[in-house]
């Protein structure tokens, strides 16, 4: 009796055959990325610890003792703040990016290991806050991981290797002066460690405040309505 069902390759979807023949599924790419973001963030606040202090000390001692964990609080918003932009970041990537590849797996992988060094680099800048070392390298962890989704970025737009065929260049521009904008200030920032390590941290603090807000390339995420609407 003949075999009536139709080959494999014809009775798949356009989409289908596009996700086999160009490139792997994304969707394993994105839950790896949450689990170790959501780990990475929960770490954070294991480098603030609870004073230690007898029964009789701490009705005296307490409020100072808690007052003194100022820059470990600090640093930690400071971190956590930066890996929700980099988590952010890597969401707004993923809307574009359609499928992936072994080398773009490696390349997240490799991203989601300086992800997952934060909570060191935050722990050495919380408890050396006004030690040069310390801030370089909180700084280089902060960079490295902008690099590798810059790297991801540039590898999944290169002749849209992974993206949509019709991408428009002013996207790929976007998202890549985006990224180099933040490089560039830690950059820049670190550099003025050696004139003051005080400026270095009060531009830590300040520069991921200004990503939180809208870039130039959410417009692409939210057209204008239609002028009929009433």
């Amino acid at each position: 009796m003949r075999n009536s069902s139709k080959p494999l390759g014809k009775s798949m979807s356009k989409e289908g055959i596009g996700d086999t023949l160009l490139g792997l599924s994304k969707n394993r790419i994105e839950t790896l990325t949450d689990n170790v973001f959501a780990f990475a963030m929960t770490l954070l606040v294991l480098t603030i610890h609870v004073p230690t202090l007898s029964p009789t000390l701490a009705s005296t001692e307490l409020p100072y003792k808690i007052f003194s964990l100022w820059p470990k609080v600090l640093t930690y918003m400071v971190s956590f703040l930066i890996l929700g932009v980099g988590w952010v970041g890597h969401h707004n990537l993923f809307h574009y990016i359609k499928r992936s590849d072994r080398l773009f797996l490696w390349i997240n992988i490799a991203f989601l290991m300086g992800t997952a060094f934060v909570p060191f680099s935050t722990s050495l800048f919380g408890t050396y806050p006004d030690t040069q070392a310390a801030l370089l390298v909180f700084g280089i962890n902060t960079i490295a991981n902008g690099a590798l989704l810059l790297l991801s970025w540039m590898y999944a737009t290169h002749n849209r290797r992974l993206v949509e065929k019709d991408l428009p260049q002013s996207v790929v521009r976007l998202v890549t002066k985006r990224i180099l904008s933040l490089m560039i200030l830690f950059a820049m920032s670190m550099g003025l460690s050696y004139v003051n390590t005080k400026i270095t941290i009060c531009l830590y603090v300040l520069i991921p405040l200004a990503y939180i807000f809208p870039g130039g390339i959410d417009r692409y995420f939210f057209p204008a309505h239609s002028t009929s609407e009433s």
